[in-house]
């Protein structure tokens, strides 16, 4: 599992890292400042300082985000601290947006295309830290990082394990797949052949009654392609988390569909109160799930919570990593565990007979999910519903 570094639970926390983030790399430790005092009008800075082998200011706006709630830079936000930072005296040369936010491409972009227009113009350069940027540049400075996990008492009071049963971080899945060989077989043509001679199946009253009952009648199809996978949380520190949810993202580009364990079609008509009682939800469109405890309730130490989640692979991959985020009323985790793909192949092959040696093609072979074939029993003539999760007939 990849460690992480907590970002800061309080703002004024966040502006004293960068102070000192930003002290260290421009090697200007006694002479970077904050701007004023809290309440006072900052002009969009709120540390200073002239790097080392500059002759000009360089200026830190720092954007805390409420992170709980997954709140990102906007873009008229960003407009409105670059026309304050406008108005700081002497003129900066460079203007830093330094947030605790994760990365995203459509603010990193705008970012960048408002630097080249203000330096275009006259104007300061504009850069972008994010969080996950800011936590390369701690870990790269060992004096940063030695002052913000001991001297700001970040102790392992607080810890959370999510993964696998068995208390792993990895899991394999092995995932049935067919593989469709078609063959392509040379025979002689039948010269005694009548291909004008159709011979009609035979068809009885039975076969046509069994056609007047579709769709309910016949076999039905299971995908059992999909990944069936537990996920658990596990308190491993010493205090209580309280207030708390995980999300969980899922690898982009790596599935076909992901779903979560509620009741589907007719199963969440007949249990009207499912949603009281669903602490999974699929978020299908952003590509993650978000587990909510009921009511609130707490993660008490050594106690754990787990859920199911599904999600059917595409077919050429072989693993697929989620990221998972765990936010809390005072502490925040994060980290990544992978499931691996073990494709069970079984082969099918379809052998097919020309009469042209030109058609005899090169063998062609197309890996399939793996459906299982289950007959329907008469009380699934009686009332249209089909049990089991949608999931299985897709």
């Amino acid at each position: 599992m990849k460690k992480t570094i907590r970002k800061p639970i309080y703002w004024s926390d966040f502006e004293d890292l960068c102070k000192k983030l930003f002290g260290e790399i421009w090697q200007c430790t006694y002479s970077i400042k904050k701007n004023g005092r809290q309440g006072e009008e900052q002009f969009g800075v709120d540390v200073y300082a002239i790097p080392k082998d500059e002759t000009e200011y360089w200026g830190v706006q720092c954007k805390g985000k409420d992170e709980y709630a997954h709140k990102q830079l906007t873009t008229t936000e960003i407009d409105r601290e670059i026309k304050k930072a406008e108005t700081f005296k002497p003129k900066l040369k460079t203007f830093i947006f330094a947030t605790t936010a994760n990365k995203n491409s459509t603010i990193e972009e705008y970012i960048r295309l408002k630097d080249i227009e203000h330096r275009k113009a006259g104007g300061f350069g504009i850069l972008l830290y994010c969080w996950e940027d800011l936590a390369d540049l701690i870990e790269e400075n060992r004096i940063v990082f030695n002052w913000y996990i001991n001297g700001q008492q970040f102790k392992e009071s607080h810890k959370v394990w999510v993964g696998f049963e068995g208390q792993k971080e990895e899991f394999t899945f092995n995932m049935p797949v067919v593989n469709h060989i078609k063959k392509y077989l040379y025979v002689e043509p039948n010269p005694y052949f009548n291909s004008n001679l159709i011979v009609s199946p035979k068809f009885s009253i039975f076969d046509a009654a069994l056609q007047i009952r579709s769709p309910f009648s016949g076999p039905d199809k299971i995908n059992k392609s999909w990944s069936e996978t537990e996920i658990i949380i596990r308190n491993t520190g010493e205090k209580v988390i309280e207030d708390w949810k995980l999300f969980l993202n899922v690898e982009k580009n790596k599935f076909k569909y992901i779903d979560d364990d509620s009741p589907k079609g007719f199963d969440r008509l007949s249990f009207k109160d499912w949603h009281k009682y669903q602490t999974c939800w699929v978020h299908k469109e952003k590509n993650y799930f978000s587990y909510n405890p009921l009511e609130n309730c707490p993660l008490i130490q050594k106690d754990s919570r787990s859920f199911k989640i599904f999600i059917l692979p595409n077919l050429d991959v072989n693993e697929i990593k989620l990221t998972w985020e765990l936010l809390s009323r005072d502490y925040s985790d994060e980290g990544e565990i992978i499931i691996r793909i073990n494709h069970e192949i079984t082969e099918k092959i379809n052998v097919i007979e020309v009469n042209n040696v030109e058609d005899t093609l090169e063998e062609e072979s197309e890996l399939e999910y793996f459906y299982e074939k289950v007959e329907r029993n008469e009380d699934d003539f009686m009332m249209p519903s089909i049990s089991g999760k949608s999931r299985k007939k897709k």
